[in-house]
């Protein structure tokens, strides 16, 4: 848990990409450049883009200045990364009539900033990152070459925020449906262990030895640890990467596997236990069904950490990561309203901490959250895994360059999921009818709608925590207040108006799948007989049913 809600965070790369069209004696090509428009904003098109004479410097990094006053007028100008800064570059190259500075970088391009925001206002030329691979190919172009540089303008939001929306919303749906029947399944077996005999045992659900009971003390733990964790990724962001990379795959492979595993387990023909043997592992001669399914989800999460870095790993990430997310909601049980309160109050703040307030700290105005988010501290090329990641369907100018991707993160799921959860295990507890439940899903995916609104509108990665606490809380505040419900749903006790008879006890009980109503009698005086309604309720959607002796 602490590791998975180090990351949560929303955000859309929206790195400035520009399109770099350069022409020689040896024909024409695109490339990808990053921009700060900042300095200079681009044009929006390849026909109101000035076209220069590209001057190439290289491997010099332009620190100093040229011997040739004149050499750098109108042109574009080439050099090297490193030795000083962007804007220590950009002032050498505007002072001497330069028109625009490309700088070849051999590290991951990121969008270059100014050493204080007064270089803004001081440098009008445009400055822009270009990768020494697509420097080496503008070389082949052969004499004369002539670029122009230009920036497509993009919708403030992309259809990709769609995609995001159903997978996360999706998400929260289906895992807190399954775990709100898993709590439910357990209080009632706990329930049913309560009546019997001194000595007499029932047989273990798997359900419950894979489930952590979550206490208030373990949760203000969880997130400490999730702000060391973060800060520790924002100085060795480049080390501590590639041991996130390596938990992940094991964390989806276990999560994968327990999300399938009910539904190969209805599959007949291959319920067959493997022959006996003395290999160490298979000793115990499991289900070739089980070791089938295990060994498909460790090749797929494998397969993924092979391939992270091709055009199609973010589907594979995605579908891992929903398995992920939806097994942890599972597993995880919250005690009452008041943690959920508390797990959701706090990691409210630390969103907007992280997002918003580390920018005043940083030494560039970066915020620590989209910087460990994005990658963008690091110089290994490689992303935290921990996310749902969509590629933005962008301008098709724009394919020159690696599509950038919108991004939400796992606890931006699980958070909120926690609290939807913890409701639906109400709901089948005081047979409410599942309100507490749906209420919370149409919350959440509201919640996500306001969310990607201000995120176009605001053009800065927004934490999005910001948004969904709120929308899940306040909402099922006001519904437990209504209904007379808040203090059993804030502290987790048992149905609304539980009280035990003097002669009777009433124990959950497991009945036949599909019945609705029974009838059971009691035996009483004739004074209480005309007191006493006994009724007995059922879950019908579980195939069990609690006794409830009402003393009325």
């Amino acid at each position: 848990m602490s590791f998975l809600s180090t990351f949560l965070y929303h955000t859309q790369v929206s790195g400035d990409y520009g399109v770099l069209n350069a022409v020689g004696s040896n024909g024409s090509k695109q490339f990808c450049i990053v921009y700060n428009p900042q300095f200079k904003k681009l044009a929006t098109s390849a026909k109101d883009a000035e076209k220069l004479p590209l001057l190439d410097l290289t491997p010099s990094p332009g620190c100093s200045e040229p011997t040739d006053q004149g050499l750098l007028k109108d042109k574009a100008v080439m050099v090297m990364r490193g030795n000083c800064t962007f804007s220590e570059k950009a002032n050498i190259i505007q002072n001497n009539q330069g028109k625009s500075a490309i700088i070849i970088s051999k590290q991951i391009l990121t969008t270059p900033a100014g050493n204080t925001s007064s270089d803004y206002d001081t440098i009008n030329i445009s400055v822009g990152l270009l990768d020494y691979q697509d420097f080496t190919e503008i070389q082949s172009l052969g004499s004369g070459i002539a670029v122009q540089l230009y920036a497509p303008e993009e919708s403030r939001v992309d259809f990709n925020l769609l995609l995001i929306w159903v997978l996360a919303t999706g998400t929260v749906i289906i895992g807190a449906y399954w775990s709100g029947k898993t709590k439910h399944k357990h209080y009632l077996r706990k329930g049913r262990k309560s009546s019997l005999p001194d000595g007499a045992s029932e047989d273990e659900d798997p359900d419950e030895q894979e489930t952590l009971n979550v206490s208030a003390k373990l949760i203000i733990f969880f997130v400490f640890m999730m702000c060391a964790m973060l800060v520790l990724l924002y100085f060795f962001y480049d080390y501590l990467v590639y041991l996130i990379i390596g938990v992940f795959c094991l964390a989806t492979s276990i999560s994968t596997y327990s999300c399938f595993q009910p539904i190969v387990a209805r599959i007949p023909c291959i319920q067959c236990r493997i022959p006996e043997n003395n290999i160490p592992l298979l000793k115990e001669r499991p289900k070739v069904s089980n070791l089938f399914l295990g060994l498909c989800c460790i090749g797929l999460s494998v397969w993924w950490g092979i391939e992270r870095k091709a055009s199609y790993a973010w589907i594979l990430q995605n579908f891992l990561g929903v398995a992920f997310c939806t097994n942890m909601m599972k597993t995880i049980r919250m005690p009452n309203l008041m943690g959920c309160t508390i797990l959701l109050g706090l990691l409210f703040f630390y969103d907007i901490f992280f997002v918003f307030i580390t920018p005043l700290f940083t030494k560039h105005g970066e915020s620590i959250m989209v910087d460990v988010a994005t990658g963008a501290g690091g110089t290994s090329g490689e992303q935290l895994p921990m996310v749902l990641k969509v590629p933005k369907f962008s301008d098709a100018a724009l394919n020159v360059c690696s599509l950038p991707y919108s991004l939400l993160g796992f606890g931006d799921i699980l958070v909120p999921g926690l609290l939807v959860s913890y409701c639906h295990g109400f709901d089948l507890k005081v047979q409410s009818k599942k309100i507490y439940y749906i209420t919370n899903c149409i919350a959440y995916g509201v919640g996500l709608v306001i969310c990607f609104v201000a995120l176009a509108f605001m053009e800065i990665g927004q934490p999005a925590l910001l948004y969904l606490v709120p929308c899940g809380l306040i909402p099922t505040y006001i519904i437990a207040l209504i209904r007379g419900e808040f203090k059993h749903i804030w502290t987790g006790d048992r149905a609304r108006g539980k009280k035990s008879d003097s002669n009777s006890t009433a124990q959950p009980t497991e009945g036949d799948t599909g019945s609705s109503t029974h009838n059971a009698t009691v035996q009483n005086t004739d004074d209480s007989r005309k007191k006493d309604n006994v009724s007995l309720s059922s879950d019908e959607s579980d195939g069990e049913s609690a006794h409830l002796i009402k003393d009325k």
